[in-house]
């Protein structure tokens, strides 16, 4: 294995812990669930440095082996060299930033669910009243509110992904999963994986495999990361 380019991870000290929403599917630690192949899972957090949390990034993908698994705040330099972080039976796809930056694992047999929709997630740290349950609201908050309510997008997360342990400081939902199929997708929030500071979450959409399709046939998925700037992280 090569290794990797010197590569700064950036201190943070904010804190958090889970709260769960009532009506949530929860079997154990949700991190946990099986991944049978009628379900396409999804799973994505703010890991807060991909090299000091890998292990645990490694054994998540081992154990779970979700079909997605999105990170933002990877936290590493642009000129780090992506190939100790990978993982066998999954693509590595990287934007490394020294003091943001995400990746994302694209399980090998994806290419057996053909279907598109439109899914944006990530860090988004926007607040709003109405949409996010949130006291504070900005110029920026109502750009991305109204974006998900003029394209039919919903936003699936109800609950805090990260609960701050400084005084003064509220819940907030930071991490969204905004998609175009409505009320598709099952969700649960769990605790973070290594030391990040937000919550782990995973989302479910009920799909079946097809045989192998011929490659000129379509099919493909794209995972495309918005311009840099705006909200903190965001995939889609």
């Amino acid at each position: 294995m090569a290794t990797p380019n010197p590569a700064s991870e950036s201190p943070s000290d904010d804190g958090t812990r889970y709260v769960p929403r009532s009506n949530y599917s929860l079997i154990g630690d949700p991190k946990c669930l099986d991944t049978s192949l009628d379900l396409f899972f999804i799973n994505f957090c703010n890991i807060r440095g991909l090299r000091s949390n890998f292990e645990s990034v490694e054994h998540h993908l081992s154990s779970t082996k979700p079909h997605l698994l999105f990170l933002t705040a990877t936290q590493l330099s642009k000129a780090t060299d992506g190939s100790p972080f990978s993982v066998p039976s999954y693509f590595l796809y990287s934007h490394f930033h020294s003091k943001a930056g995400w990746c994302v694992y694209v399980e090998h047999i994806l290419s057996l669910y053909p279907f598109v929709e439109i899914s944006i997630l990530g860090d988004f740290n926007v607040r709003h009243q109405l949409w996010l349950f949130s006291p504070i609201i900005d110029h920026p908050d109502e750009l991305a509110f109204n974006f998900a309510f003029l394209h039919d997008l919903e936003q699936f997360v109800q609950h805090p992904t990260r609960i701050p342990d400084r005084l003064g400081d509220t819940p907030n939902i930071l991490d969204l999963f905004v998609n175009s199929n409505l009320s598709a997708y099952a969700v649960t929030l769990s605790s973070p994986l290594g030391s990040s500071d937000h919550n782990f979450i995973s989302v479910s959409y009920p799909i079946f495999p097809i045989p192998p399709q011929d490659p000129q046939s379509g099919g493909a998925s794209d995972v495309l990361p918005l311009p840099d700037g705006g909200p903190e992280e965001v995939l889609c």
